[in-house]
């Protein structure tokens, strides 16, 4: 799925999101969803069933409007694993400005991986056809050194059944 939001220039960016996220998306909009994923990434929470709940560290954050937005798109109630989705927020935050060293802080990743996640969806794509070429480039040369070696060394040595 894609979505789209303006950087802090107003220029339109597109991205595309994780089926797994898109509730979260949905209910909350871009900008508390990254805030949401950056705070409670690859953790369990608790989704109260009470919109009144201001009890949940949910509720803390976001306010207890965002807690039944979740629940009403099909997120809780109840615990409740988030993504890890480090990719959105960190796409988000370069929108915002931010350096990928900030990011790294935000999103706690290397930056190695902070700038592997701000490619280009199709420059990611590319690199992955690329990669399952050579692989089959390997494995054909190797398949074709065993073609060319005498009978006796690729038949199995000793008694057959």
């Amino acid at each position: 799925m894609k979505i789209t939001w303006t950087d802090r220039n107003g220029n339109e960016i597109t991205g595309r999101i994780d089926a797994a996220l898109w509730p979260y998306v949905k209910a909350l909009g871009v900008d508390k969803a990254a805030r949401f994923f950056i705070r409670f990434g690859g953790s369990y929470i608790y989704i109260g069933r009470k919109r009144a709940n201001g009890t949940s560290e949910v509720a803390a954050v976001l306010g207890p409007v965002a807690s039944q937005q979740l629940i009403e798109s099909g997120v809780g109630p109840g615990s409740v694993r988030v993504p890890l989705a480090n990719g959105f927020p960190a796409r988000y935050l370069r929108s915002r400005g931010r350096t990928v060293n900030q990011i790294c802080r935000a999103v706690r990743c290397t930056d190695v991986q902070v700038r592997g996640l701000l490619k280009a969806d199709h420059a990611r794509r590319d690199a992955s056809i690329r990669m399952e070429a050579k692989r089959r480039e390997t494995y054909l040369a190797d398949a074709e050194l065993l073609a060319s070696l005498p009978q006796a060394l690729t038949q199995p040595q000793g008694p057959q059944p």
